[in-house]
C-alpha cells in the first residue's frame, strides 16, 4: 500500500508540474504581469518647511523669508542681494499670486496668508519680500509679528502668546535693571529705561510662561543707546534671567545725518518675532529680529542642555537708511 500510495503521489506531482509549465507563457503575458509598476507614494514630510515673518503696517501686510529647513538643517533663503535670476526662482516657488500659507501666532495655527505679489519686481528695496493679505484674528501690527509656513505639521500646539501680568512685568523689569547696572548704568540713568515690548509664552507646554522682552536705554545728548534682549524663565512666583544679549549703539555708528534721538527704539534693538516648534520636539524655538539701517537680522534661539543658545542667524537686505 505504501508503494502504491507513493506512486500515486509522484504521478499527481508530475501532472501538476506539467500543467504549470504549460500555462506559464500565458501567465507571463497576462495584463496583470505587464502592468507597469506604480511609483512609490511620496513619503510624508518631504516638503522642506519655509518659514516667513509676517508683518503689517497700516493696510499693508508682508512676508519676509527667515529660513528653509532642509533635512533638519537651517538653510538661508535669498537675502535680497542676489541677482535677479536667483530671486526670480525663489519668487516662482514661494510667491505665486494666490499661493496660501498657514499663519502661526504664539506657536499655534491662527489663520491664513495669501500672496498678492512679489515685491522684487517693482524696485530695488525689499526684493526678497512679498505683499500678502491676512485672514486671522491675531493682532498683527507694527512690532507685533507672526510667522507663516508651507508645512502645517510644525504647529500642532495651542497658541500661547499674551501680555505679561503686572507682577510678571515688574519681575522682569527688575532683571533688566540689574543687567544694565552690571554694565555700568547708574540709578539716575535707569529712569530713562524703556520697554520696547514684553511677551509671555509657554514654550514647552509645562503650564508656565517664559517671557521675551526688549529694552533700550538712551543716554541724554544722543551719544549712545544700549539695547537689551532678554529671555526670562519662571522660578516659583518670580523670574530668573535665562538669556541676555546686550548691545551698545554709538552715534558714530549711524549713517551720516542720522540721530539717535530721531530713530524709533525698535530700530536699535532685537525684538521678538514669534515662537514655533521648528524641529517638532514639543518645545518652541524663539525667532527674533534685529532691525538695522539697511536691513534686518533674524536669529533663532533654542534651549539646549538647559541653556538658550543662538542656533541660526540670517541678514536680509532691505534698503539703505
Amino acid at each position: 500500500m505504501r508503494e502504491s500510495a507513493m506512486r500515486h503521489y509522484v504521478y499527481r506531482t508530475v501532472k501538476c508540474l506539467m500543467i504549470f509549465l504549460a500555462l506559464a507563457p500565458f501567465q507571463a503575458n497576462s495584463p496583470a504581469q505587464n502592468r507597469p509598476k506604480q511609483p512609490p507614494s511620496k513619503p510624508a514630510g518631504q516638503v522642506s518647511p519655509a518659514i516667513f515673518a509676517v508683518s503689517q503696517s497700516g493696510a499693508d501686510s508682508y512676508l519676509d523669508p527667515i529660513v528653509v529647513v532642509i533635512g533638519g538643517r537651517y538653510t538661508k533663503p535669498p537675502s535680497g542681494m542676489e541677482d535677479a535670476a536667483a530671486l526670480s526662482r525663489f519668487a516662482g516657488r514661494y510667491y505665486k499670486a494666490g499661493q496660501t500659507y498657514s499663519l502661526f501666532f504664539g506657536g499655534g495655527r491662527s489663520g491664513k496668508v495669501t500672496v498678492r505679489e512679489w515685491l522684487g519686481k517693482s524696485g530695488d528695496c525689499n526684493r526678497s519680500m512679498a505683499g500678502v493679505s491676512l485672514n486671522t484674528t491675531a493682532k498683527i501690527e507694527g512690532k507685533v509679528m507672526g510667522l507663516a509656513t508651507n508645512v502645517d505639521s510644525l504647529g500642532r500646539r495651542e497658541s500661547s502668546r499674551r501680555m505679561p501680568t503686572p507682577a510678571e512685568r515688574a519681575s522682569v523689569m527688575k532683571l533688566a535693571q540689574r543687567a544694565y547696572t552690571q554694565k555700568g548704568a547708574s540709578g539716575p540713568q535707569l529712569q530713562n529705561l524703556r520697554t520696547i515690548n514684553m511677551t509671555a509664552m509657554d514654550l514647552d507646554g509645562d503650564g508656565g510662561s517664559e517671557i521675551v522682552a526688549s529694552f533700550v536705554l538712551k543716554r541724554k545728548g544722543g551719544k549712545d543707546a544700549r539695547a537689551l534682549f532678554l529671555i526670562a524663565e519662571p522660578r516659583g512666583a518670580d523670574y530668573r534671567e535665562s538669556f541676555a544679549r546686550y548691545n551698545v549703539i554709538a552715534d558714530t555708528d549711524l549713517p551720516g545725518g542720522a540721530s539717535l534721538d530721531d530713530i524709533e527704539d525698535y530700530v536699535l534693538a532685537e525684538i521678538l518675532v514669534d515662537q514655533l516648534d521648528l524641529d517638532r520636539d514639543g518645545k518652541g524655538e524663539i525667532i527674533a529680529m534685529d532691525r538695522g539701517f539697511e536691513g534686518v537680522t533674524y536669529r533663532i534661539y533654542k534651549r539646549q542642555k538647559g541653556q538658550w543658545r543662538r542656533v541660526y542667524e540670517f541678514h536680509s537686505y532691505k534698503c539703505a537708511y
